[in-house]
């Protein structure tokens, strides 16, 4: 590749960027049924015991991040691998726990087995959520399972297929709803720095 097609290229992709995280915070502002799902969550994570966070792929890797950001603003959260939760790590799920899938289309099968089958054996299932970016709703037919909908944006390659943008709008997303958490709960600045002694943050007191 050429100097002139590498800089083309460079520009292009940071361009197809700003158009999809344009339309994807334009659809957040404006989505009224967005909203008060989110405000939902909020409310349903609050009331939570623990909070599960599980994801196959790159959406287990944002399951994983976003657990370790919502311990440390002092929510009991984890990751829940869906494979390994078919081989008896569900075992540890109360009927008052958040179990939260991350799925692109909302449909990945190693996820959608797991939802099924903790919706239709546990006695008393913990509630089950699934945020996605599916816009072909019928497709979605767990039942005892809620969902959310963010807005489906292209992925940056020519394909539209190597997760890329859908991961970002998916991070946001989370990070934008811990902050939320954030503010129901009686962390404060000392205690958040307290409890991150090293690093950067450990030096803010």
């Amino acid at each position: 590749m050429s100097n002139n097609k590498f800089y083309n290229k460079y520009f292009d992709l940071f361009q197809k960027q700003q158009n999809g995280l344009t339309k994807y915070f334009s659809y957040l502002t404006e989505s009224d049924e967005l909203r008060l799902k989110t405000a939902e969550f909020v409310k349903l994570l609050k009331t939570s015991n623990t909070v599960y966070f599980s994801g196959i792929g790159k959406n287990y890797t944002i399951a994983t991040k976003t657990a370790n950001m919502f311990r440390s603003i002092r929510c009991s959260a984890h990751v829940l691998d869906a494979i390994d939760a078919m081989h008896g790590d569900m075992g540890m799920l109360k009927s008052n726990d958040l179990v939260i899938g991350l799925s692109r289309s909302g449909t990945t099968s190693e996820l959608i087995n797991t939802f099924n089958y903790i919706s239709e054996n546990f006695d008393e299932s913990p509630n089950l959520c699934i945020i996605h970016q599916n816009e072909d709703i019928e497709q979605l037919k767990l039942d005892n399972v809620s969902y959310i909908q963010l807005p489906r944006i292209s992925e940056l390659d020519e394909w539209n297929l190597v997760p890329s943008m859908s991961n970002i709008s998916m991070q946001l997303y989370l990070d934008m709803v811990a902050m939320l958490y954030k503010e129901y709960s009686e962390l404060t600045k000392q205690k958040f720095v307290n409890s991150h002694p090293g690093g950067f943050i450990g030096h803010q007191k």
